[in-house]
């Protein structure tokens, strides 16, 4: 549903030995663009998020993994936030935050 999201918080990354990877699976009902449909961003305090690029971009039906692994900040207490802005319902699996 447009305007939806949902968080993780309190995770601890300060410790990270090398930069970070977030991905997961997506797919969404019909094709969107996963930069402007399903905004996924990051805070360091909870509060002010910034917004994580890919260069793969277009979602569809199929499930499809997606990563990010630029701007993503060691933090003691970091925040992910994934938003759906469409109208199109976008589903989430296997939410992943590894090291590179």
């Amino acid at each position: 549903q447009m305007g939806s999201w949902f968080s993780v918080s309190g995770i601890n990354t300060s410790a990270a030995a090398s930069d970070l990877e977030l991905s997961f699976g997506c797919r969404a009902e019909s094709v969107c663009d996963l930069n402007t449909s399903l905004m996924v961003s990051v805070s360091q305090n909870g509060t002010d998020f910034t917004q994580l690029l890919t260069t793969d971009q277009q979602i569809n039906s199929r499930w499809k993994s997606v990563s990010f692994s630029e701007g993503i900040p060691r933090a003691e207490n970091l925040t992910i936030r994934i938003e759906n802005r469409t109208s199109i319902r976008c589903m989430i699996d296997d939410l992943s935050l590894k090291t590179l």
